[in-house]
């Protein structure tokens, strides 16, 4: 797949086509963060604290460091689920 995820300081995952250039979210609200604990069944209602670090397994799960929340969350891709595997507020 040709596209490039980044965090940004919006709280959002954001995926860009490296083919065409274009830019959309992919994980989280933009706008909204949040300390406490977020649970989600789906990408876009996802809460991010400034996230700093992503990374994807080999089953194209994504993992964040959500630093202003102190946690590490994940998303599991196959199942459109967000939560938070390690960490608290």
């Amino acid at each position: 797949n040709d596209t490039l995820f980044v965090s940004d300081k919006n709280n959002l995952i954001r995926a860009i086509s490296l083919n065409n250039a274009n830019v959309s979210p992919f994980l989280g609200k933009a706008g909204q963060n949040s300390i406490i604990d977020s649970v989600s069944n789906a990408r876009t209602n996802a809460i991010l604290s400034t996230p700093q670090g992503i990374r994807f397994d080999k089953f194209r799960n994504l993992y964040i460091a959500n630093t202003g929340a102190n946690n590490i969350a994940k998303y599991l891709r196959n199942q459109n689920f967000y939560y938070i595997l390690a960490g608290s507020g």
